[in-house]
């Protein structure tokens, strides 16, 4: 048996984004029970095949973006330009010629911008589509378009595309039991006769052994609270976040240390007990998750949501504060992390201030190892299989 994938992600086993991560994690572990082969699209010219952990990726070039970007002078070819979106559609009915071809019995399609399941159909394909929007994306939108008109348009144009490709779909995947309800109540008639599964994202960092998270715990200098933030991305939402978490800890006179990863060194206070850290490879984000003690998810804004953030702080054994809205249900089942809940931007230091009390520097801490991890999301896989 042999499965095609598609997405519109550029290259996802480089594992660049979020979605990157799921979308690979999902077609390796895909790859243990059959065949996969994986199309996507890409912007530039690099276009080939090769063969990630036995999956076999397939690059195609974008005509209707190649030519209509030559004819007007565009030059701004980095991923998910204005032009790049609204060729996206005209480009994907070459991608489904394409597939069309390989004779596949089944087809997953990944993104909450396609409109490949409709195309296929259109094209006369009987087999079966697994559709993984990523994200409700159109949950993001609802609650972004009650503030501004051009996103309320936007809002309409998007939910009438979605929408077919709902309807063109056998089985929808969401990330999480959350995204999953929403959907059920925003599409109640296009999924009605659906199967509408979840398939959790996979844990974005592990351990391989007990003896290597003490290694780089080992590495820490003071005997005091540390809290970590992971805000790898650039939006508003993080940037909200971010500076919530600088304002409210510069306030707190207690000893701690607050880090901060990404791409906000334009915001660093230039204190002592607040470091910004920039980009950080996987590697040093791990050892770093392995000396804290506490992780940060101040996220008051409503996000389509992967929770890698909230993710990685259980693969590191911390204690959590968070909103509602960086918890992974299925994971923190699994898991059982200790949860500090912030309910407001206000509650964030008074919720800060009492981890720092009960802070205990010799409390044992369980990492999740890898071996777990890879069973983690494989039992959702198998279930889908």
């Amino acid at each position: 048996m042999v499965l095609c994938a598609y997405s519109y992600q550029n290259a996802p086993w480089l594992q660049k984004s979020g979605d990157d991560v799921r979308i690979h994690s999902i077609l390796r572990n895909l790859a243990i029970l059959t065949k996969i082969y994986a199309v996507g699209i890409s912007l530039d010219n690099n276009i080939g095949s090769l063969l990630v952990d036995n999956v076999i990726y397939r690059t195609l070039t974008r005509p209707f973006y190649k030519i209509l970007s030559k004819t007007i002078g565009w030059r701004h070819h980095y991923d998910y330009n204005l032009l790049s979106k609204l060729t996206l559609y005209l480009d994907e009915i070459n991608v489904a010629i394409q597939i069309r071809q390989l004779q596949c019995p089944s087809i997953y399609v990944f993104g909450s911008m396609s409109l490949l399941p409709l195309y296929m159909r259109l094209f006369g394909y009987k087999g079966k589509i697994i559709y993984d929007p990523l994200a409700n994306y159109a949950k993001t939108l609802y609650l972004q378009s009650r503030k501004k008109l051009s996103i309320l348009i936007k809002y309409g144009i998007y939910l009438l595309l979605h929408k077919q490709t709902l309807r063109n779909a056998d089985v929808i995947i969401y990330p999480s039991t959350q995204d999953r309800e929403n959907a059920l109540k925003m599409f109640q008639s296009e999924l009605r006769e659906k199967q509408v599964k979840v398939v959790p994202n996979s844990i974005p960092i592990c351990y391989e052994s007990e003896e290597e998270y003490r290694k780089y715990r080992a590495q820490r200098r003071e005997n005091i609270p540390y809290f970590i933030m992971v805000a790898g991305s650039k939006g508003k939402t993080n940037e909200s976040a971010v500076k919530l978490a600088i304002e409210t800890f510069k306030k707190i006179e207690r000893p701690y240390r607050l880090i901060i990863t990404g791409p906000w060194r334009y915001l660093d206070p230039h204190i002592s007990s607040i470091k910004i850290t920039g980009y950080l490879p996987q590697q040093k984000l791990k050892e770093l998750l392995a000396q804290a003690d506490y992780g940060l998810t101040p996220v008051f804004t409503h996000t389509a949501g992967t929770f890698l953030k909230t993710m990685a702080y259980i693969a590191a054994g911390l204690d959590i504060l968070t909103t509602p809205l960086g918890i992974d249900l299925e994971l923190v089942r699994w898991a059982k992390p200790k949860i500090h809940l912030i309910r407001t931007p206000e509650e964030l230091r008074v919720v800060a201030l009492r981890a720092i009390q009960e802070y205990n520097p010799t409390r044992k801490r369980r990492p999740i190892l890898c071996i777990e991890a890879e069973k983690y999301l494989t039992q959702y896989i198998r279930n889908l299989v």
